[in-house]
């Protein structure tokens, strides 16, 4: 509201002032504008003097109670109701005093951690109650976890993209994806010789990206929600397991329709050819984005009879270790949108 207020007192003459109350995003689509919106806008920190009692124990500030604002909610807290995070839990819009760690009250950090664990246990429902009811950064990776915020062995910082994935329920990626309009590819960056940069897909602290971690795990109707709808490339995976990418496309292979290679013998033979040499290219794509649109991996077996994936595995998820895109069409020929999103001072 301050930073709203002094926008609209400035002159034309005023434009540094301007400049550094207000930040622009520039997005394709007026509704990835209004998440990128929603996400980036800091919330309002309540004033000292109006509110001072702790939020949380209630407890009066004095020279040994110090108060201090959580910087994911803006409520007044003392040092026993609060914990830090690192900044990069929080969109930098958040963080207006540029510091590494930043206070965090206990409520945030709870229900972030919750959030975290319904990701990865694959629950839907607890997923939107904790989006709708706390103050809930979708965008952020989770960086305050024990042991670093595992996804599966060994220390590996995720976004809650990659926490969906890992979990298995296909309609909360979807959710983050084109409800909530996550990236799940860095944007394009200008070198300083003018030229664009594509950084390629956000990956995990141990580089991993959505397909890399959904073939690793063998969810195949990930793999193609992600070839074929989301335009993912196979061609960007660095480091993927062979044997792993063997045993999606043997299991892929005995998915597809009976008549699927009739009259496609040289894409057959180059299919083939690919599969030896464990160097997969275009036409594998084409066997992935040919693939059913439903695929349950629940009951995905591989080529000896054996179930792959039967459930959710609580032991996957050691965290001790890691509405509908209704984008009309006329959308598409309009310049890109752009939010712009004020600082609370």
């Amino acid at each position: 509201q301050k930073a709203l207020e002094a926008y609209h007192s400035i002159t034309d003459d005023d434009v540094s002032s301007s400049s550094s109350m207000m930040k622009t995003f520039s997005s394709p689509t007026k509704r990835q504008a209004e998440e990128v919106g929603i996400a980036m806008s800091p919330p309002r920190m309540l004033p000292f003097v109006e509110h001072p009692t702790c939020f949380i124990c209630k407890g009066t500030f004095a020279v040994f109670r110090r108060a201090s604002h959580c910087r994911n909610c803006g409520v007044c807290i003392c040092s026993t109701c609060s914990t830090t995070w690192p900044s990069s839990m929080i969109p930098d819009t958040y963080n207006i005093k540029n510091e590494s760690r930043v206070s965090i009250c206990n409520a945030c950090n709870w229900s972030n951690a919750s959030f975290r664990d319904a990701l990865l246990t694959g629950k839907y429902d607890q997923v939107i109650a904790y989006y709708k009811t706390c103050n809930i950064n979708v965008t952020t990776p989770f960086s305050n976890v024990k042991g670093g915020g595992t996804i599966g062995g060994g220390v590996e910082i995720a976004r809650p993209i990659h926490c969906a994935v890992k979990g298995g329920n296909l309609q909360i990626l979807k959710w983050l994806v084109e409800e909530r309009c996550c990236p799940i590819r860095h944007p394009l960056q200008t070198t300083k010789h003018g030229k664009m940069r594509d950084l390629g897909p956000i990956r995990t602290s141990k580089k991993r990206s959505l397909l890399n971690i959904a073939m690793s795990d063998h969810k195949l109707d990930f793999v193609r929600y992600l070839i074929s709808e989301q335009n993912m490339s196979l061609f960007e995976e660095r480091g993927l397991n062979p044997k792993n990418a063997l045993q999606n496309f043997t299991i892929l292979l005995q998915m597809l329709p009976e008549n699927f290679f009739v009259g496609r013998q040289s894409e057959l033979n180059q299919l083939l050819a690919e599969v030896q040499t464990e160097s997969f290219g275009q036409t594998a794509m084409t066997v992935f984005d040919a693939a059913p649109s439903t695929i349950e991996s629940n009951s995905i077996k591989d080529v000896n009879g054996r179930i792959i994936e039967e459930g959710t595995n609580e032991d996957d998820h050691n965290l001790d270790g890691f509405e509908e895109n209704n984008n009309d069409n006329d959308e598409t020929n309009q310049p890109p949108a752009t939010t712009i999103v004020g600082y609370e001072c």
